[in-house]
């Protein structure tokens, strides 16, 4: 808003689109593919659908600590090629014309500062639109003083002859300050349901009180919820529900901190500053597998028969080139000792064996290892660790069969989703 009393102000005009016009504005001109070349400006102040709220009447005063000039402070509407967008000034020492079309520069403001990143802060939670009221007008002047505080454009202490706006935008400023310290992120995560497991847990991670949009990309399943709110420790969680084995894949969305704008009109006029808006997003899947197999086999000791069972577990998702640990285990659920127990693990097409937690022999793509005798109630675990080569993508299952003497085998299997390792981004050289 101007420091000056000289520039010519429209007449109000308020309409019922007040509060749209300005909203849409704002998330349009995100998708302006204009931006970062010229465009063209045109003040529409208070004839737009949402007109300007300002307090009028104001003293300023320079970071040297002398007097600036006096006049009003608050939001200033404008168009850009024809889409209404809310801004604030960022100087207070060029005139601030608000009649005709001018050309206009519009450029991103990089966030490198603290300051940089309040003002983004304070354009989009901070910035009335729709009918002027006092408290609008109140909360419009406090925003601008705060913006030209932190744009150094006023001292910090007492900017203006208004005591009350003075607390007002210190206190903003302070807001701001501790609100957009920290970047907001998104990220999901879900941990591998057991064998035969219907359900899993999957918690959201992102910045307190962001409100997420989940749903479900692709495969079987249903969510508890289509959204959640991320609580004061960072977390938020969802019950996903799925009908039987098969890959779910999670998707989330969430605002994201925004991005900041500077309009230069190339007519020497004042400068302003606007936002826009944006979502960040985040994903994850989650492997379901059937139950583990339990087949009645083994010898026969008079008339009583021993009986195996199988289970295998692995991460539900893995990056390929990178070991992955699978766990099996052979156990005795009988009352008699099963003979010369025999482990066999097929590796699947396109992976390789790493390690393994006992001694055993490789042949023809399947280990072996024996177990010897197993008693009772008693199991014994294996574990292995196989390699995805770089080309794997997809879902691979991994089959293991045990077996003892005169007994058919008892298999059980485990599925994982294999993807490609993270690109590395390699960042710019400056300076």
């Amino acid at each position: 808003m101007q420091l000056t009393t000289s520039s010519t102000r429209r007449p109000v005009t308020v309409t019922v689109l007040a509060v749209l016009a300005a909203l849409v504005g704002m998330l349009v001109l995100q998708a302006t593919a204009a931006l970062g070349a010229p465009q063209t400006q045109d003040f529409t102040g208070d004839q737009a659908a949402t007109p300007d709220i300002e307090r009028t009447g104001l003293r300023f005063f320079l970071p040297d600590g002398s007097r600036g000039g006096g006049g009003a402070a608050g939001t200033i509407n404008l168009t850009l090629d024809g889409v209404p967008v809310v801004s604030y000034c960022v100087q207070t020492t060029t005139f601030l014309r608000e009649t005709g079309t001018v050309t206009s520069d519009v450029s991103e403001v990089p966030l490198a500062t603290a300051e940089d990143r309040a003002v983004l802060w304070i354009l989009r939670n901070q910035t009335p639109t729709g009918i002027p009221t006092p408290e609008k007008q109140a909360q419009a002047a406090a925003a601008q003083v705060a913006v030209w505080v932190l744009r150094g454009q006023l001292r910090a202490t007492n900017p203006t002859s208004d005591p009350g706006v003075n607390e007002a935008a210190a206190a903003l400023i302070q807001t701001a300050l501790s609100e957009s310290a920290a970047p907001r992120t998104l990220a999901l995560s879900a941990g591998a349901p057991a064998p035969g497991a219907t359900t899993a847990t999957v918690t959201v991670k992102g910045k307190p009180g962001a409100v997420v949009a989940l749903a479900i990309a692709s495969g079987p399943g249903t969510l508890s919820a289509p959204s959640v709110t991320i609580g004061a420790g960072g977390t938020a969680s969802v019950t996903l529900t799925a009908p039987g084995p098969g890959t779910t894949v999670i998707s989330a969305s969430t605002d994201n901190d925004g991005t900041l704008y500077r309009i230069t009109p190339q007519d020497g006029s004042q400068g302003t500053t606007i936002a826009a808006g944006g979502r960040i997003t985040a994903s994850t899947s989650v492997g379901f597998t059937a139950p583990a197999a339990v087949v009645p086999v083994v010898t026969t000791t008079g008339t009583t028969t021993a009986r195996l069972s199988l289970t295998k577990t692995a991460p539900a998702s893995a990056r390929v080139l990178r070991r992955v640990r699978y766990t099996i285990t052979v156990r005795n659920t009988s009352t008699v000792i099963a003979r010369g127990v025999v482990l066999r693990d097929r590796l699947p097409r396109g992976m390789s064996f790493a390690a393994a937690s006992r001694r055993g022999t490789l042949s023809d793509g399947t280990l072996t290892f024996a177990l010897g005798d197993l008693r009772a109630g008693r199991s014994r675990t294996v574990k292995v660790w196989l390699v995805a080569n770089a080309e794997v993508r997809g879902t691979r299952v991994n089959t293991a069969t045990a077996s003892a003497t005169r007994v058919r085998s008892v298999r059980a299997r485990a599925a994982t989703l294999f993807r490609p390792l993270a690109r590395r981004v390699q960042p710019a050289v400056t300076g």
